[in-house]
């Protein structure tokens, strides 16, 4: 069984899939083998007789493993919109059996296993518990990512506060600076690091066009 990470944020649009694939480059730079999943995706689209994810593409493209598309993303969804709605709208139920299947496998072929959640913590996905019931069901800590910009520090105390609140272990943080034009995003990561008592990992810089590649030199996972 590998050692287990589920990736947050404090809000959709603010970078998870981008420190999902730091996290993955991070922990293949360090030697170790990696893989990563999406378990549920929403806006996607029909490609060669396949729902997929634009964002599960590139978790699946930066493991060090090529796993079937189904494995990192057993619950794709048309729909751009939260979960439950998109599966609402699309007479689909969303049940936690085949994710854990997923999981349970996966998590047998590699050393690390990076799994990336939908929307912020308290997105509903399987009940009003929101991203918690996966998390619990897989009896592993969260890495928190939150967005630098303008009231982030509110969304990153409040998500902080509601993870704990359902008795998760919050691994750490990481800060990605998703508005170029904030002024203070020192000011702002610093009353974080006072805020959040676990540790921050590390913090990743606006850019224009990512350097997938050189994400991992932002990134400090502990124990690699």
């Amino acid at each position: 069984m590998s050692k287990s990470y589920f990736i947050t944020g404090t809000d959709t649009g603010i970078g998870k899939t981008v420190i999902s694939i730091a996290l993955l480059e991070s922990i293949k730079h360090a030697g170790k083998l990696v893989c990563g999943m999406k378990p549920v995706a929403s806006g996607c689209y029909d490609l060669a007789d396949e729902m997929v994810s634009e964002d599960a593409l590139l978790i699946k493209k930066h493991a060090s493993i090529d796993l079937p598309y189904n494995l990192v993303n057993p619950l794709p969804l048309k729909n751009p919109c939260a979960p439950n709605i998109a599966a609402e709208l699309e007479l689909q139920g969303l049940e936690i059996a085949p994710v854990l299947k997923a999981f349970n496998w996966v998590s047998g072929q590699c050393e690390v296993l990076i799994i990336e959640g939908i929307g912020g913590w308290r997105c509903p996905v399987f009940s009003d518990l929101g991203m918690a019931d996966m998390v619990k069901a897989m009896n592993i800590p969260v890495i928190l990512v939150v967005g630098i910009k303008i009231g982030c520090l509110n969304h990153a105390v409040l998500s902080v506060e509601s993870i704990l609140r359902d008795n998760v272990t919050l691994a750490g943080w990481i800060a990605n600076i998703v508005d170029p034009d904030f002024q203070y995003p020192q000011q702002t990561i610093n009353h974080l690091m006072d805020q959040i008592k676990a540790p921050h990992m590390g913090t990743v810089p606006y850019q224009d066009q990512l350097d997938y590649q050189g994400l991992y030199q932002y990134i400090s996972l502990p124990g690699l």
